[in-house]
């Protein structure tokens, strides 16, 4: 598979994903936002992420 192939099929799931936790949010009454602008190599330190993996997003929950 391409390279361009895999980032567009990911990208096509991170929507998916944060969409159902926007719906889950709605309906309990919480508030959530996704954040791209966040230090990726730091968050892939701190979450131990392996060297073949890649952070796309980060999506806040909260009151």
């Amino acid at each position: 598979m391409l390279e361009t192939d895999k980032i567009r099929i990911a990208s096509l799931d991170v929507g998916h994903c944060t969409q159902n936790v926007y719906l889950y949010c709605a309906s309990e009454g919480l508030k959530t936002v996704v954040r791209a602008a966040v230090n990726a190599k730091a968050l892939g330190e701190i979450l131990k992420l392996d060297v073949n993996m890649q952070f796309i997003v980060a999506q806040t929950i909260g009151y």
